[in-house]
C-alpha cells in the first residue's frame, strides 16, 4: 500500500460531507481495525443557548432554551451519571437481534460528564463514555436542562436510573445541539 496522503484524504472527506465532517488527522491501521468496535471511548458535546434571544448563527447547532439555567445544579446532577449504570431510562429501546443469544444491553460506563460555560449565553455539556445507546445523550441533556430550570431536583438522577423506564425522563433535547466530538482508540 502506498503512503497515505493525509491532505488529499482531508479534502475528499470534507468535500463529500459538505463540510459537516472535519478530518483532523488520519493514519494507516492494522487490517483488523474497526472504527466502531476498536474505539475505547467516545465523547459528545451538546450546545445550549440560554439567552432570551436566539442566535441565527447557531440555530442549527444549538438548542435555544431561552432562559438562564442553574449550572451548579446541573453539574451536581451530571456527576451522578459517572460510573457503570443501566441507562434504560435514557435510551430508546434497543431492537432485538434475531440470531443473538441475549437481548441488547443498556448498561453503559460513563467516564465523565459536566457542563461548561462558553460565554455569550451559551453552554455546552460534555460526556465521555465507553459506549452510548440511541438517544442517551439527548435524554440526559433533557433531564439536566430540567434540573437547571428548577423542574427536577439534582438528586433525582439515581431514582431516574433505578426506574429503568423511558417514561422517567420527560424532556428529550432536540438533535440540533448534539455533536460527536472525538473518539479515543489508545489507552
Amino acid at each position: 500500500m502506498g503512503r497515505l496522503d493525509e491532505r488529499r484524504l482531508q479534502r475528499s472527506i470534507q468535500s463529500l460531507s459538505g463540510g459537516s465532517v472535519i478530518l483532523v488527522s488520519a493514519e494507516v491501521t492494522d487490517d483488523d481495525f474497526n472504527a466502531r468496535f476498536s474505539a475505547r471511548w467516545r465523547r459528545y458535546r451538546y450546545f445550549v443557548r440560554t439567552g432570551a434571544v436566539a442566535s441565527p448563527f447557531d440555530r442549527t447547532t444549538c438548542w435555544a432554551v431561552g432562559r438562564t439555567l442553574d449550572l451548579e445544579r446541573m453539574n451536581v446532577a451530571a456527576a451522578q451519571l459517572v460510573g457503570t449504570h443501566d441507562f434504560a431510562s435514557f435510551c430508546r429501546a434497543p431492537k432485538a437481534v434475531p440470531a443473538a443469544a441475549t437481548a441488547p444491553s443498556t448498561v453503559r460506563r460513563v467516564l465523565d460528564a459536566a457542563w461548561h460555560e462558553d460565554g455569550d449565553d451559551r453552554l455546552h455539556f460534555e460526556i465521555r463514555a465507553t459506549a452510548f445507546c440511541h438517544q442517551m445523550v439527548r435524554s440526559i441533556v433533557g433531564l439536566l436542562v430540567d434540573v437547571g430550570r428548577g423542574r427536577v431536583e439534582p438528586d433525582s438522577v439515581p431514582t431516574v436510573l433505578a426506574a429503568v423506564d423511558r417514561a422517567a425522563v420527560h424532556t428529550i433535547a432536540p438533535p440540533r445541539g448534539l455533536m460527536l466530538w472525538d473518539v479515543g482508540y489508545g489507552d
